[in-house]
């Protein structure tokens, strides 16, 4: 079985509309239960890709800052849709019309990923980083949130080691971090350079770096001003 980024992803897309159709399909009282298991998915799905895939296709795919942001805003409405179905009666027609008009939204992402995104991560990422990010997938799907934050925003929940996010953070860096083999970790640059390998970081690698020192706007910051905004710090 595949394990590399690409194809866990691909994966959950295939669950994802699965969990649609059984939903669909469901007797009356059988919908709650189902939609929980769906928004639980769901809301997992997008958290994981915002920690994991949209930095991969911003730091190693050409245009990848337009497509990862694309992809955020569609993630963000649909983190909207399912807060509204969160508060509905799943006994009703208008529940199950607001379930279709959420499948119809998310099955037009995914298949926008499988047709542009997950290409371009295929034919610009080495197959053993890809395989390393599939590890790491599955590390944060294990501590993801699994209820919406639509308040938040997908935007803030990519910048999981940028800051806190609905006070479960620091509990998911801690398990990732912990979880994570020394290959898995970013590089520390050695205080005696002036910190200059700075510039072989990804951008995930110097937020999680300014995370740790607690440095403000980091979440707002690009390459370069992290960079040196870490030097500042550094001295």
């Amino acid at each position: 079985m595949p394990t590399d980024l690409v194809s866990k992803v691909l994966d959950d897309h295939e669950l994802i509309c699965t969990r649609f159709v059984l939903l669909e399909d469901a007797a009356v009282s059988e919908r709650g239960p189902l939609f929980r298991q769906l928004l639980a998915l769901l809301v997992q799905h997008e958290a994981v890709e915002s920690i994991v895939v949209h930095p991969t296709v911003r730091d190693l795919v050409p245009n990848g800052d337009r497509i990862a942001e694309q992809r955020l805003a569609e993630e963000q409405h649909a983190e909207e849709r399912l807060a509204e179905l969160d508060g509905m009666d799943p006994r009703t027609e208008v529940f199950m019309a607001a379930v279709t008009a959420l499948r119809d939204e998310v099955l037009e992402h995914a298949e926008a990923e499988e047709q542009e995104t997950l290409p371009l991560l295929r034919e610009h990422v080495d197959a053993d980083v890809l395989e390393r990010l599939g590890r790491r997938y599955e590390l944060v799907k294990r501590a993801a949130p699994t209820q919406p934050h639509p308040e938040t925003g997908q935007s803030a929940i990519s910048d999981l080691f940028a800051g806190p996010v609905n006070g479960m953070v620091d509990r998911v860096r801690d398990t990732i971090t912990g979880a994570l083999g020394e290959e898995e970790r970013p590089p520390r640059a050695p205080a005696a350079s002036g910190g200059r390998a700075y510039e072989d970081w990804t951008v995930a690698q110097l937020r999680e770096r300014a995370s740790e020192l607690e440095l403000e706007g980091r979440s707002s910051m690009d390459k370069a001003e992290l960079i040196a905004a870490l030097r500042r710090h550094n001295g």
